[in-house]
């Protein structure tokens, strides 16, 4: 049977109805390509009978194909609330579940609080660092299975620097249409230039990763609207299953949307704390020169978005659309994203205990930067803990690190190196990297007091949570074998005191002359 679009209203109506008998409090929200029931503990979701530019359920067989394709990509993240696929059956006034014959398909699914959606947190401002550091487990988790089968199912094209560049303009112009102010325009025209040339310096970097099996079939629209906190967990949902091209991307730009999404919201420290996380359990930090223009791109479809919904409800209301509209604060973060930059280089000295790794984090908050911490590449590098501390091992692993803070500056961010430092030969390389980027370079002197830096490492043995091998017998092996600051490097170091419990200070005059330093302009 046919059901077209009133039919399927009336189908829909009924089967409220019908609900509502046994579960007085069942509702419906309507979207405009779905409608959702909600009755008890489930929810249903049926598919309208539309046939636009980006989907086609015309066809019930269309929908079917849909809703199956709904359950296959949404269980990999969130296989507790996507349930099955089933079948609307009886009549169209008395519509009842898995009998027939078949009139419709919906997708079952598990009811979640939708005020534990994160876009709705971060309206009431009880998102927290731990919510951040969950997203960043489910998002990374997720893409390391992807990762780790290369086989391509679907044509590489999705990941080609051409295709790129068409999904990019084509949104562009998709968002042009919709534009009528003058301001809105020049602003338009800025975004696609900056855009432009964005692409042209990375298109190498984009053919490199699409070869090097980074592009895979992610979530694909993981705004902070699509992730909810269910039982403790932040948990990715509603992956687009109607287009593969909208799905099919590098794994970086999927972390890229919730990024940019977190900036949106004002939440800076939040979008770094999560990049940061992410970065450190995948160890991509060859995917983060693209970030912004990802970034940016993300927004630009957010902006579009916003402004079609928008221009139907002020068409409904016939109130012109608000001149700090949702769109328009996103076409300025896209066109942000791309313009302001500040790139500089940190890298921290101190000893096992002393606070390093805090303070490497804290401060990657904070500039905001990424932050690179050599506890946590040696043991990337290195399986075995007999082959991390040889002389060879810890070149290897400075290495790395000065290859890799490398790139990111090229990239236009800010580094944070997180190591003891303690030879000045460590020290002149990073400066020298600092001086031929013509960047600012700082060195972040961890300073603490003995007794506090035993007790740490002691604590940390004992929890063993921290990526550092080290405990007080390597604490007291360094202490002899320290370099200190010569004059020449004085200038370019700040203090930093961390004993006892007190933790860094974020309001302490060291911050503000770290920034000093770094020529970073605090808001």
């Amino acid at each position: 049977m046919q059901t077209g679009l009133s039919l399927q209203n009336r189908l829909i109506q009924n089967w409220l109805a019908m609900l509502s008998e046994a579960e007085p409090a069942s509702s419906l929200i309507e979207t405009h390509i779905s409608w959702v029931l909600l009755s008890g503990q489930y929810a249903y979701k049926i598919k309208k009978a539309l046939h636009t530019d980006f989907l086609d359920y015309s066809d019930p067989g269309m929908r079917r194909f849909y809703c199956r394709e709904e359950i296959r990509l949404n269980r990999r993240t969130a296989p507790d609330i996507y349930l099955d696929v089933v079948q609307i059956g009886g009549t169209l006034d008395r519509p009842s579940l898995s009998s027939g014959p078949v009139l419709e398909y919906a997708v079952k699914m598990r009811q979640f609080d939708i005020d534990k959606q994160l876009d709705h947190l971060l309206e009431k401002n009880h998102l927290t660092q731990e919510h951040v550091d969950s997203l960043s487990d489910a998002i990374s988790n997720f893409h390391l299975l992807l990762l780790q089968s290369y086989e391509q199912e679907e044509p590489s094209r999705f990941g080609s620097p051409e295709f790129v560049l068409e999904r990019m303009l084509e949104n562009l112009r998709e968002l042009k249409v919709l534009l009528v102010k003058p301001d809105d325009l020049t602003l338009w025209e800025e975004l696609k230039q900056s855009q432009l040339h964005e692409f042209t310096l990375e298109r190498d970097k984009l053919e490199n990763r699409e070869k090097n099996g980074f592009v895979r079939e992610c979530h694909g629209d993981m705004h902070m609207g699509n992730l909810v906190v269910v039982n403790g967990r932040v948990i990715p949902f509603d992956s687009i299953e109607f287009d593969a091209q909208y799905r099919w991307m590098d794994v970086i730009s999927d972390v890229a949307f919730a990024f940019m999404d977190l900036l949106y919201f004002g939440k800076k420290s939040f979008a770094w704390r999560l990049l940061n996380h992410y970065l450190e359990q995948t160890g991509d930090y060859d995917g983060a020169p693209l970030l912004r223009f990802y970034a940016s791109c993300h927004a630009t479809v957010r902006a579009k978005v916003h402004l079609m919904r928008e221009l139907q409800e002020t068409d409904e209301n016939r109130k012109p659309v608000a001149d700090d509209a949702p769109y328009r604060r996103y076409m300025i973060l896209a066109n942000d994203l791309l313009k302001k930059r500040q790139s500089a280089l940190v890298i921290t000295m101190g000893l096992p205990g002393s606070g390093k790794t805090v303070f490497a984090n804290l401060g990657a908050e904070k500039l905001p930067g990424i932050c690179l911490h050599s506890d946590v590449e040696r043991k990337r590098l290195f399986n075995e803990l007999s082959d991390r501390y040889s002389e060879q091992s810890k070149y290897e692993v400075y290495d790395y690190l000065l290859k890799t803070a490398d790139t990111l500056l090229q990239a236009g961010m800010t580094v944070i190196v997180d190591a003891s430092f303690m030879k000045e030969g460590n020290r002149t390389l990073f400066h020298k990297l600092a001086q031929s980027r013509s960047v600012p370079f700082a060195i972040a002197v961890i300073a603490a007091d003995m007794d506090s830096m035993k007790q740490r490492l002691l604590e940390r043995k004992e929890r063993d949570d921290d990526a550092s091998d080290a405990d007080v017998d390597v604490l007291m092996k360094l202490q002899e074998e320290w370099e200190p600051l010569t004059e020449a490097e004085k200038p370019f170091a700040v203090e930093f005191v961390n004993e006892g419990n007190t933790g860094f200070d974020i309001t302490s005059s060291a911050w503000h002359a770290l920034y000093d330093k770094l020529r970073i302009q605090t808001e």
